[in-house]
């Protein structure tokens, strides 16, 4: 059947110990080189077919993975967003509460020092007349007895003299 077919020939040396030794002949039928390269670029041509689209499909897999993952975050901070903006709103206002507050307290003890002082100053001045009411008690009553005592001398003196006059 070698025959019938177009046949191409080849040889190859047969090395022993580094030494050629012989040389060997192989014929082969040009059609069944031919069907067989064809057979191994089919297998080989599906199989880079099936390796290009692993290599497309991989990535593509990861992005979309990688994608959603992005997705999955983006959601996530814009919630964060949204909480911190919340947190933000209610920390003003309550700054703004405790600014209030701390006002109000400050008015109050602004009106309660205001009072405060008008009542020192008003005890030390009813202090100060108590002081004078006194001194001036102290003084008359001092003042009168002192009258009280001089005229008393001066009736004793003059019943005295009376007294020492009747004895002359």
């Amino acid at each position: 059947t070698l025959s019938a077919l177009p046949i191409v020939w080849e040889r190859a040396p047969v090395t022993v110990n580094n030494e050629d030794v012989a040389e060997v002949w192989v014929a082969a039928s040009t059609e069944e080189v031919r069907a067989g390269a064809l057979r191994m670029l089919a297998i080989f041509g599906l199989l880079g077919a099936a390796l290009a689209g692993l290599m497309y499909w991989l990535p593509l897999r990861a992005m979309g993975r990688v994608e959603l993952e992005i997705g999955t975050l983006l959601d996530q901070l814009r919630e964060s967003r949204g909480a911190l903006s919340t947190l933000a709103e209610n920390l003003e206002q309550q700054v703004e509460a405790r600014s209030s507050d701390l006002s109000r307290a400050l008015a109050e003890l602004k009106d309660k020092e205001q009072n405060l002082r008008e009542l020192s100053t008003r005890a030390v001045s009813m202090q100060e007349a108590e002081r004078r009411a006194i001194a001036r008690e102290l003084h008359d009553s001092a003042g009168q007895s002192l009258t009280a005592i001089r005229i008393h001398m001066q009736l004793i003196e003059g019943l005295a003299g009376q007294a020492l006059d009747e004895l002359h």
